[in-house]
């Protein structure tokens, strides 16, 4: 069995957050980003299963900063491979970070309206 784990990263809540100059955003200079908690999870019961039953384990993420360091500490908890998926944009949408996942994960970027 193979699992793919996708993180996410997020801004580091230990961190003092800064309102960038627009008054309506985080300051991007001084956020630090880390994956979020829920998947760290995911990689660890990940390598649990890859423990147990075998496989492999790939850690996947978008572009980010700190994303190089997100993906080494994957590696050196048990990670079988790690991605960084480079895109175009720099600021992707909900949409179009799935089909970009998608699109890595081999399930095209098909959508589909409803009736």
């Amino acid at each position: 069995m193979n699992y793919h784990v996708l993180l996410r990263m997020v801004p580091d809540p230990v961190e003092d957050l800064e309102v960038g100059p627009d008054g309506k955003s985080l300051d991007e200079q001084s956020v630090r980003l880390r994956p979020s908690d829920t998947d760290e999870h995911a990689l660890e019961e990940a390598l649990l299963l890859k423990e147990r039953f075998g496989g492999t384990v790939t850690a996947v993420a978008l572009e980010a900063p700190e994303v190089d360091e997100a993906l080494f500490t994957a590696l050196a908890k048990g990670a079988d491979r790690a991605v960084k998926l480079v895109t175009d944009a720099e600021n992707l949408g909900t949409v179009a970070t799935a089909r970009t996942f998608a699109s890595f994960l081999g399930g095209g970027a098909t959508s589909r309206r409803g009736p």
